[in-house]
C-alpha cells in the first residue's frame, strides 16, 4: 500500500439521512387543528389538547353508560359520538370567538349534530347500571309507585 492511499480521506457526502436532521429550535408545538382539519390531522390528536380532554371525557362517559364493558359495536358508536363531539367543540369554539360562521358551518354543524344525536340513540338512552339486565313492565312501576 503507498503513502498516498493511506493519506486519502473518506469521501463526504452533503446529502443522506443524518444531515437531513431538523435543526434544534424552539420546543414543539401541537399542530393547529379546526372543526374542518382532514382526518389524518385530527388523528394526530395531542394528548395536552382541549380536543383530546373531550375525546378522552365522552369515551369514558359513553363506556361507563354501556355498563363499564361494550361490546365491539358499541366501541365504535362511542369512538364516533367522541370525534363528532370534538368537531361540534370546535365548531361551537368559532362561534363563541365569533368567527365569521358561514353558511357552510351552520350546515356542517347541524348536519354533525344530527349525526351524533342519532349515534347516541343507537347505543341507547336507557342507563344500562340501573337497569341490572332487566326491564320492569309498566304495572309493576305503577305497583311499585302507588305501594
Amino acid at each position: 500500500m503507498s503513502s498516498d492511499t493511506a493519506t486519502l480521506e473518506r469521501p463526504r457526502f452533503t446529502r443522506g439521512p443524518y444531515n437531513n436532521r431538523p435543526k434544534p429550535g424552539p420546543r414543539y408545538t401541537a399542530h393547529k387543528i379546526g372543526a374542518h382539519s382532514r382526518p389524518h390531522t385530527l388523528a394526530k390528536v395531542d394528548g395536552r389538547t382541549r380536543e383530546a380532554a373531550i375525546l378522552s371525557r365522552v369515551r369514558a362517559d359513553l363506556t361507563e353508560h354501556m355498563g363499564g364493558n361494550p361490546n365491539i359495536v358499541q366501541k365504535m358508536l362511542i369512538e364516533r359520538c367522541a370525534w363528532l363531539a370534538v368537531r361540534l367543540a370546535l365548531l361551537d369554539k368559532k362561534i363563541e370567538r365569533g368567527e365569521g360562521f358561514t353558511q357552510i358551518d351552520s350546515n356542517t354543524y347541524l348536519a354533525w349534530h344530527n349525526s351524533l344525536v342519532r349515534t347516541l340513540a343507537r347505543l341507547g338512552i336507557d342507563d344500562k347500571r340501573s337497569r341490572n339486565g332487566s326491564r320492569s313492565s309498566l304495572s309493576t312501576v305503577m305497583a311499585e309507585l302507588t305501594g
